[in-house]
């Protein structure tokens, strides 16, 4: 039992000093915290600007690593295809003297912090959205937004399709392009060529938006027309 004893110590003794012996003169220590902020900013710049910050955390949990040479270098790859948001795999590559030496994994996990709109207060179907109505805010995502407003211009001077509580995302089947002209709207219709400007009061057919054509009837002449719609009053028609 006294033998069994003695190689326990020996051995202990033996696996602390492999990890307790300083690096020889010629050797260097790759850090745990070097391999994760290499990778870091691996994926900073392989990501580019992509117009929204983001955060990167680094899943490497190794020991330090005794490199045999001062003379190396750490070189990085994505395994399989780069993802803007979520999880990307890296392959790290440490090369000594410009030969291979040691190859392994990193993990990393990219957050996006993405602007979304959301209603300052309720809005109700059928209001056209303004300034105070709305605000941006940034929500922290691993997946790209699809089918919500990101932007103010997404939703400033829209109509509401349904009713918006306080406090939501807004999506963007919820608001649509309010009409200039609705329909049976009495408008002003005008044909122009050159110095030549004829008008006449006409009624809208169909509801009408900026530079849409719409059939409009003449009240003078009883015909049906399609004028393209320059503004809340006024068709223009060619002649």
């Amino acid at each position: 039992m006294d033998g069994y004893r003695g190689w326990a110590v020996i051995f202990v003794a033996t696996i602390w000093g492999v990890f307790a012996s300083p690096v020889s003169g010629d050797a260097a220590l790759l850090t745990s915290e070097e391999v994760q902020d290499d990778a870091r900013n691996y994926l900073i710049e392989q990501l580019g600007d992509l117009g929204y910050p983001v955060e990167i955390e680094v899943y490497y949990r190794e020991q330090d690593l005794e490199i045999p040479s001062k003379q190396f270098h750490l070189e990085f790859e994505v395994a399989g295809r780069l993802k803007e948001m979520g999880r990307n795999q890296l392959t790290a590559t440490v090369y000594v003297n410009n030969q291979r030496y040691r190859k392994f994994r990193v993990s990393t996990k990219t957050d996006a912090m993405l602007p979304v709109v959301h209603t300052s207060r309720s809005i109700q179907r059928g209001e056209i959205i303004s300034h105070e109505d709305v605000e941006i805010e940034r929500v922290r995502t691993q997946r790209p937004i699809r089918n919500v407003a990101i932007s103010l211009e997404d939703v400033l001077g829209k109509e509401a399709s349904r009713n918006l509580p306080a406090g939501r995302q807004i999506r963007m089947n919820s608001v649509k392009r309010p009409p200039l002209i609705e329909k049976g709207a009495h408008l002003l219709i005008v044909a122009q060529k050159g110095l030549m400007r004829i008008t006449a009061p006409g009624t809208a057919r169909e509801q009408g938006f900026k530079d849409s054509m719409i059939p409009v009837v003449n009240l003078q002449s009883k015909k049906i027309v399609y004028g393209r719609v320059l503004d809340a009053n006024t068709v223009e028609v060619n002649f």
